[in-house]
């Protein structure tokens, strides 16, 4: 630094070095530092009087501007020369040059480091968020208070955490001995911003660069716990398409910060698909899925029966991220494919208390059609308007199966309810109520459920009871990911989702010719319906492991129905 620069650190022990002199303990008192301080943060503008009173005293402690804000000044301005405060009514301060400041050049490495990544230069990338994470590390002015102060404290804190990330990003890049750094850094991401979806997603990949896949799934599961538990939302789409690369085996994109391009993140993109025959084949625009031939095969049974008049129920279970939603999207598509009418709505923890909302997002499009909800179903016009008032329940409850049965007359039905477990009360017990009358009727529900169950509202577990007992048909699904870990006459697979574990297949020719088929397992529900199935069956499992499942599920709902009754 020439010796007539100037070189101030804010971050950590502040050091005031003037003209090659240290002067910081110059500016003698709280007023003094705090003061300098937020001229230094502000220098690119004059600072009024006033603004400048209210940032050195609390507003109760406010002193006359002149008799308490002159001596502060002028004690800084001894203490900073060659640096001046320039003006009377508004104040700047003008630093020698050159000046170094570490929150601004912090700032400068960190635009060149988002810079590097946009342009692939992984180890530029890497010195400049390094650099800018060294700078900020020890915080912003930790031995002073100051109501303004937190403000300034909370943006170096993001910085600080976005040049983590930015590091463990680059490091995975340039790999080798950058990695146990790299983890370093993602980790202490996380835990300065627990929240924070992108430091979340930076751990998952930098786990699995190094190997650590399990780990990766398990920093996957402790973000989609937090933000269901705290906020009743899922992760997105970022954290979604590498936890389905860890589940899979596919390599987990690196992302420099920015969504991933749609044509990248399609599960048919995946390596190791494997191969349909044309029955399997998805409807014409719909996603095709990984690992979901058995349920596939499953709905395009159901549809078939309940295009015969035969209606039904299809439950879908899983935890966030397993593919409820891209499962959904494909029995709409096969549905609408099939010449059936298609009504969705989804569900949100925060729209419970909005009486029938999913019933209006189910109906709204034909809510104004005159032939639907005249005679049985004329009481539905309330509930269906835009002013949402109605007389009574069972009177609504009623119109809306007569209009469901108007809409049954014109053809195949098919009703879907993402995240049902957070439908509002009143929309569930008309699900509840139509559930129970679509024997020979063209009608189906699917409804998408969270992967705990036994933590939803009563009477979402009571719509399972009743869908599961009393429809024509029923599908109950509960999805779990497998990855193929090993190929030919021996195959391993590992399992995460609601059921975790390991199996091994043997396949081996049988004395009389045809194929001997040998299988271990050991697997561990992690659902609490699957556990609760698991402690229940246990004593059969040497019989029949299908059987003992089967009778496991069937406690479990009578379980559930029990709870409700008892709320």
């Amino acid at each position: 630094m020439a010796l007539g620069g100037a070189r101030i650190q804010l971050c950590g022990e502040l050091v005031v070095e003037l003209g090659g002199r240290r002067r910081e303990n110059a500016l003698r008192g709280r007023q003094g530092r705090l003061g300098f301080a937020y001229l230094l943060l502000h220098r690119h503008r004059p600072i009024r009087r006033d603004e400048l009173v209210a940032a050195l005293w609390p507003e109760d402690r406010a002193p006359p501007r002149e008799q308490a804000l002159a001596p502060v000044l002028s004690r800084i301005r001894s203490a900073i020369a060659p640096a001046v405060l320039e003006g009377r009514d508004s104040v700047q301060l003008r630093l020698p040059e050159p000046a170094w400041i570490d929150v601004e050049v912090a700032l400068a490495e960190l635009v060149a480091a988002r810079h590097a990544s946009e342009q692939h230069d992984a180890p530029k990338a890497l010195r400049s968020a390094r650099t800018a994470t060294d700078l900020l590390g020890g915080g912003l002015l930790p031995a002073h208070e100051a109501d303004w102060l937190d403000a300034e404290r909370e943006r170096v804190a993001d910085l600080r955490v976005e040049a983590l990330e930015l590091a463990a990003r680059a490091a995975i890049r340039v790999g080798g001995a950058a990695l146990p750094q790299a983890e370093l850094d993602a980790r202490r991401a996380v835990s300065e911003a627990p929240f924070r979806e992108s430091a979340r997603a930076a751990l998952i990949s930098v786990l699995a660069a190094r190997g650590n896949s399990a780990e990766a799934l398990r920093a996957y599961e402790d973000i989609r716990e937090l933000l269901m538990e705290e906020l009743g939302t899922v992760p997105g789409s970022e954290l979604m398409t590498l936890h389905t690369s860890l589940l899979t085996g596919a390599p987990p994109t690196v992302s420099t910060g920015e969504p991933p391009a749609p044509g990248n993140t399609s599960p048919s993109a995946l390596p190791d698909a494997p191969t349909q025959s044309p029955a399997d084949l998805p409807a014409p625009g719909a996603l095709t899925l990984v690992e979901r031939h058995d349920e596939l095969r499953r709905i395009a049974s159901t549809l078939q029966a309940v295009a015969g008049r035969h209606g039904g129920v299809v439950t879908v279970e899983g935890p966030a991220g397993i593919g409820k939603t891209r499962l959904l999207r494909e029995i709409r598509a096969r549905a609408a494919a099939t010449s059936f009418q298609t009504f969705d709505a989804r569900a949100g923890v925060l729209e419970r208390e909005f009486g029938f909302g999913v019933v209006r997002q189910l109906f709204a499009g034909i809510a104004g059609d005159p032939e639907l909800t005249s005679g049985p179903a004329a009481t539905v016009r309330g509930v269906l308007a835009d002013s949402g008032s109605f007389e009574g329940t069972f009177p609504v409850l009623n119109g809306l199966h007569h209009l469901v049965l108007n809409l049954a007359a014109r053809g195949p039905l098919l009703m879907s309810v993402d995240d049902l477990h957070w439908a509002d009360p009143a929309s569930l017990r008309f699900l509840v109520y139509l559930a129970r009358r679509l024997t020979e009727l063209p009608v189906l529900i699917v409804a998408p459920l969270g992967g705990h169950v036994v933590g939803a509202p009563g009477i979402a577990l009571s719509f399972v009871y009743d869908a599961t007992y009393a429809a024509a048909s029923t599908v109950w699904l509960i999805l779990i990911a497998q990855r193929r870990v090993g190929s030919g006459p021996r195959r391993w697979w590992s399992v995460t989702g609601d059921i975790a574990g390991w199996a091994r297949l043997d396949l081996a020719a049988g004395d009389g010719g045809g194929s001997a088929i040998d299988i271990e397992w050991d697997m561990r529900p992690r659902s609490r319906a699957m556990q609760m199935a698991a402690v229940l069956g246990r004593p059969l499992l040497r019989w029949s492991h299908e059987w003992v499942l089967a009778r496991g599920l069937d406690q479990f709902r009578q379980r559930a129905l029990s709870q409700h009754d008892d709320q």
